[in-house]
């Protein structure tokens, strides 16, 4: 095996590695979601709006990170994405009220939206065309 190919195999088993783990941060909450109703005592609606909020973030985030990778660069972006996801869910577990935990879980969404399009970018910049497309497989 030469060089470059092991460094594509550690490149693939990075990225699968830290995109596994942004998927942890963003889909944990069907766990959590009952002991947050329990512990602040929310409506069913309520719960939905929590629930709703970080897809609604995510999606924003799709949307202007895109940019933000082509601008700063995909290795930058999937590490920044990574560390400010841990830190915004780490914010909503610290939350005191329910209004506080719906600012950080947005921004848990949107930061979580920067895995996706890096881990792109980063595939289409490293790879030859012919196998980009095997690796997200």
């Amino acid at each position: 095996m030469n060089k470059l190919r092991r460094y594509q195999l550690n490149t693939v088993f990075v990225t699968t590695l830290t995109y596994c783990l942004y998927y942890f941060g963003r889909y944990h909450y069907g766990v959590i979601l009952p002991f947050i109703q329990a512990s602040f005592s929310l409506s069913n609606l309520q719960i939905g709006i929590f629930a709703t909020i970080l897809t609604a973030g995510y999606s924003m985030g799709q949307f202007v990170n895109g940019f933000l990778i082509d601008k700063y660069g995909s290795r930058l972006m999937l590490t920044l994405g990574a560390v400010l996801s841990s830190l915004a869910n780490i914010a909503t577990g610290l939350g005191f009220s329910y209004n506080g935990m719906l600012v950080t879980w947005l921004m848990v969404g949107y930061t979580q939206a920067m895995g996706f399009g890096s881990t792109c970018k980063l595939y289409t910049e490293w790879f030859p065309v012919e196998i980009e497309g095997k690796c997200l497989d």
